[in-house]
């Protein structure tokens, strides 16, 4: 791995327009945990995909709330990881222009990082799915959340719905994240399993002469188009860079 890590400080060094791709891996050591590993959230009993699903939280909100409180009440907790805070460092040293994460949980906000297009949505927000109306965090609703109560529209008493792409919706900010793949000179995916389009399809759109990095405890489907490919922890890898 020695040599991984000296190429890619080589690569960060020498970058100008480095893109960052990150996704639930980055955040397991938070007490988040991730999806589709060993021990992620489908893994669990009666937790699937269809759980997030568009239709499935419309036909029976109560189901997605009772299931998500556990995960609710984590991401409350959590506090941003080793990983996180060096991607606020290389941003604030110019290196790093854009992440582009997969994650809700905020983390990237919570460090400090700016430039984050959050492609999945987040949870500071709730939208009423009756009268459309929109609710910044409150406690009332992190209360509800938390117990595993749906919380309610003040106006019109509608299920509020988290600001966060389910399965069956578009993402948000796609065509933004397009670009900034396009003009990186440096795309590293960190925690990211790949398997999740259109995320999964963004570093198609980088340049020929772009570097490629993934960083990821599992294989990936992309590991073959990759420069460097380093299947380890997360928090460790980036240790050997320094920069904090």
């Amino acid at each position: 791995m020695r040599q991984e890590i000296d190429t890619l400080m080589e690569y960060i060094q020498k970058c100008k327009s480095m893109v960052v791709i990150t996704g639930a891996g980055i955040s397991t050591k938070a007490g988040i945990p991730d999806f589709r590993s060993q021990n992620g959230i489908y893994r669990q009993g009666g937790v699937n995909e269809t759980l997030f699903h568009i239709e499935a939280f419309r036909e029976d909100p109560a189901t997605f709330y009772k299931t998500f409180a556990p995960l609710y009440t984590s991401i409350l907790n959590a506090q941003p990881t080793y990983t996180h805070h060096f991607l606020k460092r290389l941003e604030e040293l110019g290196r790093l222009k854009t992440i582009i994460t997969q994650n809700i949980d905020g983390l990237h906000h919570k460090a400090g990082s700016k430039n984050v297009i959050e492609i999945h949505g987040h949870l500071r927000q709730w939208d009423c799915l009756e009268c459309r109306a929109s609710y910044d965090t409150s406690e009332e609703i992190e209360k509800h959340v938390q117990k595993g109560e749906i919380p309610r529209c003040v106006a019109c008493g509608g299920v509020l719905k988290p600001h966060v792409v389910f399965f069956g919706e578009y993402v948000m900010g796609l065509e933004k994240a397009m670009q900034a793949v396009q003009t990186a000179d440096l795309l590293v995916v960190l925690g990211s399993s790949l398997v999740v389009y259109p995320v999964a399809g963004l570093p198609g759109y980088r340049e020929e002469e772009s570097h490629f990095v993934i960083i990821n405890r599992e294989p990936t489907p992309l590991d073959e188009e990759a420069e460097i490919v380093i299947h380890e922890d997360m928090d460790e890898v980036l240790k050997h860079l320094g920069f904090l």
